[in-house]
């Protein structure tokens, strides 16, 4: 979108005037919209999973027009001001992958809403029902960003933090500590899921019953982690499997809920 502004001379005493036969005082018109610039915080200080931006990450950012000065603004499949485009992480700072796609600010001083998430892709062009399908721990991980102090000038602070929950297992026995080989999966989970940015809120596509294989994360102990979707698991259900010289199936004693953020932590004995 290309966006013109016009500054007028003479129109407020305040600043002075132009004579019609004197321009050289006269401030010259302006046609270069002003850039938007993203404070983003490198740390994200929440649980496991990721916890930095490095260089080469990608973002996609969605910027939004108010109609009304009072109410925030959410992204919609058109219309935005800015529609997932993306910037990358540079050893300077945050940029636009394509100059031309930068996000600027309304001439006319309307004000905007950010939405921003990671990692970025191109098929997230209705931010309304992105796809999430999860697959093995880490590339499953998402994150989120919303400013929406309807701002209209200044530097725009994106705070990112985990759309996902993290389930972390430790087995013991007597043999836990030992290099050995053992598979834990994580199952009747769900796995599929749209996501709106805009309301953070998920539209699960399947039932429960999707199997995913966790990742051990410790040489010396058999400490294994996931990336869920936000979900209950009933109490009853058969939940973690681990297998070993046979294969164990522990069942829910309670309902487990898995929140946004959060870590949920679960040892099992191995018998």
């Amino acid at each position: 979108m290309k966006l013109e502004v016009l500054f007028m001379c003479g129109m407020v005493a305040l600043f002075g005037s132009c004579a019609s036969d004197d321009t050289k005082n006269c401030p010259e018109a302006s046609t270069t919209p002003k850039e938007v610039n993203f404070r983003i915080n490198k740390t994200l200080n929440t649980r496991a999973g990721k916890t930095e931006f490095a260089e080469g990450d990608a973002i996609g950012i969605y910027a939004v027009v108010r109609t009304d000065a009072e109410t925030v603004a959410l992204p919609g499949g058109t219309g935005n001001q800015a529609h997932n485009v993306k910037y990358v992480k540079t050893e300077t700072g945050w940029e636009a992958e394509n100059i031309e796609e930068k996000i600027v600010w309304p001439q006319n001083g309307e004000a905007l809403d950010f939405y921003a998430y990671w990692p970025y892709s191109e098929d997230a062009v209705n931010p309304e029902a992105i796809e999430l399908a999860l697959v093995d721990m880490p590339e499953s991980d998402v994150l989120r960003a919303a400013n929406t102090q309807g701002l209209t000038d200044g530097e725009v602070e994106l705070s990112f933090s985990h759309v996902l929950a993290m389930l972390e297992v430790e087995v013991v026995g007597e043999e836990s500590s030992a290099d050995l080989e053992l598979t834990v999966k994580a199952t009747n989970v769900v796995k599929q899921a749209t996501w709106n940015i805009g309301t953070d809120a998920f539209e699960f596509s399947e039932e429960t019953g999707g199997v995913i294989q966790l990742t051990r994360t410790d040489e010396n102990k058999w400490i294994y982690q996931t990336i869920l979707l936000p979900q209950t698991i009933a109490s009853g259900n058969e939940f973690i499997q681990c297998v070993y010289d046979d294969t164990y199936t522990y069942k829910a004693g309670q309902d487990i809920v898995f929140e946004a953020g959060k870590k949920q932590g679960m040892k099992i004995t191995l018998k």
